[in-house]
């Protein structure tokens, strides 16, 4: 019992939602979800943070990450530092223009072992589709430079 107590206070800073503190419980699921502002490839993000997190062995990522023709669109489009990236454009997240750090994957859902992964995407339509205008180009940006990332996940 002592390593247990231990831990909880070693995590007490973590809460969730209703306050309990202490982290989640062994072998818990969960969903992180939200803007890490951390690229597997490219920009400038510290020391491969995101790979640390996506690499984990509590996650379970999909086959595909969540993808968008738009930003294959945007990054051909934009160019500049778009052109150095190693990363793939099509799983971009964010329009951060064609100057550095360029268009990158910085926003995730995550779902945890436990959680089947299913269909996802990434909201970023082309400049040929009606919801276009929902995001556009250029700035000032119409909403944001974020895009919407969508994972559906079955139980089990």
């Amino acid at each position: 019992m002592g390593g247990l107590h231990r831990r909880a206070q070693a995590l007490s800073y973590l809460y969730d939602d209703k306050g309990v503190r202490g982290g989640l419980r062994p072998g818990a699921r969960f969903v992180i979800a939200g803007d890490q502002n951390a690229d597997p490839y490219d920009g400038d993000s510290y020391g491969d943070a995101i790979r640390q997190l996506l690499d984990h062995p509590a996650v379970n990522l999909p086959a595909t990450p969540p993808s968008s023709a738009g930003g294959v669109e945007a990054a051909r489009l934009q160019g500049g530092a778009n052109t150095a990236h190693t990363g793939n454009p099509a799983y971009d997240t964010a329009d951060f223009s064609d100057t550095a750090p360029g268009n990158l994957r910085v926003d995730y859902v995550i779902p945890s072992k436990g959680l089947t992964p299913v269909s996802n995407g990434v909201f970023w339509p082309t400049s040929d589709d009606p919801l276009y205008r929902l995001v556009g180009s250029g700035w000032p940006v119409p909403t944001s430079d974020h895009r919407l990332v969508w994972q559906d996940v079955r139980l089990g």
